[in-house]
């Protein structure tokens, strides 16, 4: 009985130990109840920060809620599978935690560790702490490694809590998956912005280049436009001029091919300019009114001389319904017509040359017109169908040799077609003959009072004299003009450029300028700012006629909008400046009758 008190105080010590254990995993499961209450905080936290050591720092702090850790720190995975100590708490026990993972390395128990995934616990070398590792991994990759020592007084863990510990680690593994990604795609969109921002930067200069190789372009050929023409409106001027004179049957006909290698010479200049605004995008169209049967008559008698010189007969078949007046760019449809009949003509030898024209399709006021060109010249053979309307084309190096031309005629009229809608096709036997078809759209005039062809008006002056200053640098061309102007009756003066026409101005008026745009010491355009700037506030106007080389599309209309009052382009086809001087003079008498 003696021994009973003690057995009894034995078993209220167990029944305390009991106690307080059961009390202390109480409290560690309500601590570990409480954090992954709060693992919503921590996994926003997480997903707020996008770098390795960041993620590990918050890992850390929570780890610290779970388990007193004496010193913890975390491995990385390199892309090389190479684990590297990238964060240590506290950092004053970094190496002897990295002296413990290499003996750990050493036994094999570290790669033990990283295909488990729970924790791993084994006894460190001083003999007075525990090492706990745990695998930090996805489902896809393993990211890294989480070492913590704890004391041995401490090495009871519970399970929940390694439990716990296993949450946190696999949040942190999935946090990192997701900060590398972000990194690459941060990476990703880094250098595309650059890619991009280079690319663009490329093509701004390409782009500037391109412009200013065009404006090169624009320039260049406005110049060779200009100094082309001046001396050929001297050549084919004077030219016109010595027609006017008495000649003789063999001077006669030495004018006349003067005139026509002219001609000839200023067609080829054209159709080069012509390629060059096709290339760079800047042919425009101007529609108009005008009789299409007229406008064919007009190229015929153009060409009427040469099919006659040539000895070949020529049939024109027009369809009665073709519409009086239609609505279309007259000057381009002239061209493709006058090129396909030049061709015909140049490439027929004996023979016939029959020009049809017939509705192709009609449908309201809108109608497609077939113009057919068909000849019994040399025919072209079935393997240089297909290139003669590529620029500078012809059958072969005897074709231009014998015949002549520069192969751009029937690129520039196919293209022309298209961008008015329409189209050319060409069928052909060598040796037997071609034909061309050219359909175009037209709108339909419900009139009968089309413009009348410019070749058709009046060709000679029949009004008063008028006095006129003549402001043209060129010596040949100001001797033309002068001498065309004396006969047809005017009194006309001569000056060499702008500051001198407004000096003659000051001294004596004229009823007419005639002025020439590119001048020495003063241009035209500078000249006649100056004449309008002076009339302001006066009754007295000036009418003056730009007369320049400048003859690209759109130059009229700049020179109209800048204050000139008429345009006549280089060289100077003597009806057409007749017309133009003329219309110009009778708008300034009705003005200034009003």
């Amino acid at each position: 009985m003696s021994d009973a008190p003690e057995i009894i105080r034995q078993e209220l010590k167990r029944l305390q130990d009991r106690n307080d254990y059961l009390e202390e995993c109480h409290l560690r499961l309500v601590s570990v109840l409480e954090m992954l209450a709060s693992s919503s905080e921590f996994q926003a936290d997480l997903n707020l920060d996008r770098d390795n050591v960041s993620i590990f720092r918050i890992t850390l702090k929570q780890v610290r809620r779970l388990l007193a850790f004496t010193h913890m720190g975390f491995y990385i995975n390199s892309d090389e599978n190479d684990f590297e100590l990238l964060e240590c708490d506290p950092p004053a026990k970094k190496e002897e935690l990295e002296r413990e993972v290499e003996a750990r390395i050493m036994d094999g128990s570290f790669a033990w560790a990283i295909n488990q995934t729970y924790p791993v616990m084994y006894p460190a070398g001083n003999g007075k702490h525990t090492l706990i590792m745990h695998v930090i991994s996805t489902q896809s990759r393993i990211r890294g490694m989480f070492v913590g020592m704890i004391t041995d007084s401490k090495s009871t863990v519970d399970v929940p809590s390694l439990n716990a510990l296993s949450i946190i680690l696999v949040n942190t593994a999935y946090a990192l998956e997701s900060a590398k990604l972000y990194a690459m795609l941060r990476d990703h969109t880094c250098n595309l912005e650059q890619k991009v921002g280079e690319r663009t930067k490329e093509l701004q200069i390409a782009r500037q280049q391109a412009e200013a190789a065009n404006w090169a372009k624009s320039v260049f050929l406005a110049t060779m436009s200009h100094e082309l023409r001046t001396p050929m409106n001297g050549v084919i001027g004077m030219a016109q001029l010595l027609e006017m004179t008495d000649l003789n049957e063999e001077q006669k006909e030495y004018v006349e091919l003067l005139t026509e290698s002219g001609k000839n010479l200023l067609s080829l200049i054209n159709d080069i300019l012509d390629l060059s605004k096709i290339e760079a995008g800047k042919i425009t169209f101007e529609p108009t009114e005008f009789s299409l049967k007229d406008c064919i008559n007009t190229i015929i008698l153009m060409q009427k001389s040469t099919i006659s010189q040539k000895g070949l007969s020529l049939k024109v078949n027009i369809s009665n319904d073709i519409p009086d007046v239609v609505l279309g760019d007259r000057f381009r449809i002239k061209q493709i017509i006058l090129n396909l009949l030049g061709n015909a003509i140049k490439f027929t030898l004996q023979g016939e040359i029959t020009i049809s024209v017939q509705v192709f399709e009609r449908i309201d006021d809108s109608a497609r017109i077939q113009i057919s060109v068909q000849d019994t010249g040399i025919g072209i053979s079935s393997g240089a169908m297909e290139s003669i309307f590529k620029p500078f084309s012809q059958e072969d190096g005897s074709t231009t040799r014998k015949y002549g031309g520069t192969g751009l005629g029937l690129s520039i009229s196919q293209t022309l077609a298209e961008l008015m809608g329409g189209s050319i096709s060409v069928e052909s036997t060598q040796g037997v003959g071609s034909c061309f078809k050219v359909i175009l759209p037209f709108s339909v005039v419900r009139k009968t009072s089309p413009q009348k062809d410019p070749a058709k008006m009046i060709d000679l002056w029949d009004g008063d004299p008028q006095r006129i200053l003549v402001v043209e640098d060129n010596p040949v061309n100001g001797n033309f003009i002068m001498s065309l102007l004396k006969k047809v009756g005017h009194d006309a003066v001569l000056v060499e450029n702008g500051r001198d026409c407004l000096a003659a101005l000051e001294l004596s008026e004229f009823d007419l300028v005639l002025m020439d745009i590119q001048m020495p010491i003063m241009n035209g355009e500078e000249a006649l700012r100056i004449i309008r700037q002076k009339e302001q506030g006066s009754s007295r106007l000036q009418p003056v006629i730009a007369l320049t080389a400048y003859s690209l599309r759109g130059e009229k209309d700049r020179f109209l909008r800048g204050g000139f009052d008429g345009y006549v382009s280089k060289p100077i086809d003597v009806i057409q400046f007749i017309n133009e001087f003329k219309r110009v003079l009778d708008r300034w008498t009705c003005r200034r009758d009003r």
